[in-house]
């Protein structure tokens, strides 16, 4: 996968402001595991819609983690819990495994021990909301390139 990220039809002045502001941001795509995807469908049952959102890369963060109210929508349960050490100190959150795709690449993986964190009010400078954040568990697969002086990234594996 390949990705160069940039906010399209902006100048570059515009665009190095979003990048300060917002950061580098990335499509996704959240829905049920595999595993669990596959037992649903035997059982006849239907599955959550997947749900699409912003995702900050956030090269701070060990783990992903991704607002507990958008993984509540899937209807999955924690499969255990982390702390986490944040600003304000450690905290306990539940983890989740999820899979994840990058619609725009058709990148798929399956991240096994996301924290459910709220990421309420957190928003673009657009005022979309940001969903995820993703850490360097998922940047480990990666090369991420950041060029603050263009407004752009790139996403290699």
């Amino acid at each position: 996968m390949l990705y160069h990220g940039s906010y399209k039809g902006a100048d570059q002045p515009t665009a190095l402001s979003y990048m300060i502001y917002d950061g580098p941001l990335l499509y996704v795509q959240l829905s049920l595991p595999q595993a669990l995807s596959s037992l649903l469908i035997g059982m006849g049952q239907d599955q959550p819609a997947p749900i699409v959102g912003r995702t900050l890369i956030d090269t701070g963060a060990s783990h992903s983690a991704f607002d507990a109210k958008v993984l509540a929508s899937l209807g999955i349960s924690p499969t255990g819990v982390t702390v986490s050490n944040t600003a304000g100190g450690p905290q306990k959150q539940d983890t989740y495994w999820i899979q994840m795709t990058v619609p725009s690449h058709s990148y798929t993986a399956e991240l096994t021990k996301v924290a459910g964190v709220d990421l309420s009010g957190q928003k673009t400078i657009t005022g979309e909301p940001i969903i995820g954040l993703l850490g360097r568990d998922f940047l480990s697969s990666f090369i991420l390139v950041y060029n603050g002086q263009m407004g752009q990234f790139t996403l290699a594996n």
